[in-house]
């Protein structure tokens, strides 16, 4: 039934019948409470995930066709610029970005830190070679941190009694895991925090930032855009911003952007941007091209399913 629920939706965003996907979005709403079976979701040709029906992955993938369809983009850009890739996914979910951007000749570490997410991420991608699911609490060294997680997002806010947190560059010295090409982060409102605990490694080490930039999510004491004025002056000063349906909405020195795109935020109220930071211009003009080139998908709209 859940499943079926699902297809539905999806056959009525397509077909733009918007009160039958508002009735389908809402309905489910109130029945997850009473009603959460797991469910499989395709996530594209071959690439299937299982997750609760409580999760909103499917209807947002309904609504934005081209969701997370930019990381897999940059990622698949660096493996084919370098002959092969490594990315590191901080916040890794139930491992629908692990999956999505799986190659052979990418290996990626998937870190998750709440249990239950991490247990579906390790099922989703046990037969991905080239992946290793790990559990561990990304922030700064020794802090706690509690998770609070609601229709498949878990975000994490500093309190005692929550898990210890260890940093970036703690996670992979105790996996040998040196250096990355890309490191992607996801965490709802914990983004610039481990950012900020991770700078002096990724001043030495250079890896790609692919992070979400959503100054109401944002939980930490220094403000989201002084986070990335920091890491622009550490080096990472070219930038690629897209919007929440993966539509790329400019590319530049990232100082000269962040501050429009951080009041215009502010303004709406609500939605975020995915941010990708280099630190090579030949890298960041290779990009920008190919990102370019693709044209920029078109939304299919306001999702009437009742996210934020």
């Amino acid at each position: 039934m859940a499943e079926r629920w699902i297809d539905a939706y999806g056959w009525a965003r397509r077909r733009d019948h918007r009160v039958l996907a508002h009735l389908l979005g809402r309905t489910r709403r109130l029945l997850v409470p009473i009603f959460d079976p797991e469910i499989e979701f395709e996530l594209g040709p071959g690439r299937r995930l299982v997750l609760p029906f409580s999760h909103d992955l499917p209807f947002i993938r309904a609504d934005h066709p081209g969701y997370a369809e930019n990381l897999r983009r940059v990622l698949w850009f660096l493996a084919d610029r370098r002959d092969g890739a490594v990315m590191v996914d901080v916040g890794a979910n139930v491992g629908d970005s692990v999956v999505l951007c799986h190659r052979d000749d990418v290996t990626i570490v998937a870190v998750e830190g709440l249990a239950d997410f991490h247990e579906l991420c390790r099922r989703n991608t046990a037969d991905l070679a080239s992946v290793l699911a790990v559990r561990a609490t990304v922030g700064r060294a020794g802090e706690s941190l509690s998770y609070e997680a609601a229709w498949g997002t878990a975000g994490t806010r500093p309190g005692d009694g929550g898990e210890r947190a260890v940093d970036l560059a703690g996670v992979l010295a105790d996996l040998g895991v040196g250096a990355c090409d890309l490191v992607k982060i996801d965490t709802d409102g914990h983004d610039g925090e481990i950012l900020l605990a991770s700078r002096e490694w990724i001043a030495e080490t250079a890896p790609v930032l692919f992070f979400e930039y959503d100054p109401a999510l944002h939980a930490g004491s220094t403000p989201l855009v002084e986070v990335v004025q920091l890491l622009a002056g550490g080096g990472h000063d070219k930038g690629l911003v897209y919007d929440e349906t993966g539509a790329l909405v400019g590319a530049g020195r990232i100082a000269e952007l962040i501050g429009d795109l951080d009041a215009y935020l502010r303004r709406r109220g609500r939605g975020y941007w995915d941010i990708c930071l280099l630190p090579d211009d030949d890298l960041f003009a290779a990009l920008a091209e190919h990102e370019r080139a693709l044209g920029v998908p078109v939304p299919v709209g306001d999702s009437p399913a009742g996210r934020r």
